[in-house]
């Protein structure tokens, strides 16, 4: 009897963290995608690229930038078994985008985390859910105990960077990823 408890507590665990309650919540698919609109497609694609590219340290050339983002929706229309899909599930399958050359003299970012710093933060108010919402997928489907790390919806997370910037106004060159991470499991007030 204990035994069928403890298996019991374990499913309702793992329905639990794989329903929406913590980092990574499997519902970014397609009806999700089709309700953004293009600023917040961009963020959630942003979230996942600072995470692949500085986090996981994994390349993924055909992510989408810019009027390629399309391509994610295509996917969707031109295979609709596939709708459950996530976003991420997604990108593999999507054609390869061609890599952009920097301009000469153009900027570039050679620290970790490129411009995904408080600057970035503030400019996109719409875009700060979808982009920890993109940020948070990804790392929690790279490192399966990293959604034990941030058990908290979103959207807390977002409430705790904007009152992280408000507090630190001089500090705008912190990237995002790191002032997220000072809000690991337990929360930090």
């Amino acid at each position: 009897m204990r035994r069928l408890a403890l298996v019991s507590i374990a499913l309702l665990w793992c329905t639990a963290a794989s329903s929406g309650s913590g980092a990574s919540s499997g519902r970014h698919a397609a009806s999700w995608w089709g309700r953004l609109n293009v600023e917040e497609q961009q963020a959630y694609l942003d979230g996942i690229s600072d995470c692949l590219q500085y986090d996981v340290h994994r390349d993924y050339p055909n992510l989408p930038n810019g009027p390629d983002r399309g391509l994610i929706g295509e996917f969707y229309e031109a295979h609709p078994a596939q709708r459950h899909l996530t976003v991420l599930q997604v990108l593999p399958k999507v054609p390869p985008q061609v890599r952009r050359q920097t301009p000469s003299g153009g900027e570039v970012w050679p620290e970790r985390h490129a411009y995904f710093d408080g600057l970035y933060w503030k400019g996109s108010e719409r875009g700060k859910l979808p982009f920890i919402q993109g940020y948070l997928d990804c790392r929690a489907e790279s490192d399966a105990g990293f959604a034990i790390q941030y058990p908290g919806p979103p959207e807390r997370y977002v409430s705790l960077i904007d009152k992280w910037y408000e507090r630190h106004p001089n500090r705008e060159d912190e990237k995002i990823a790191l002032v997220l991470a000072r809000f690991r499991h337990p929360y930090k007030r």
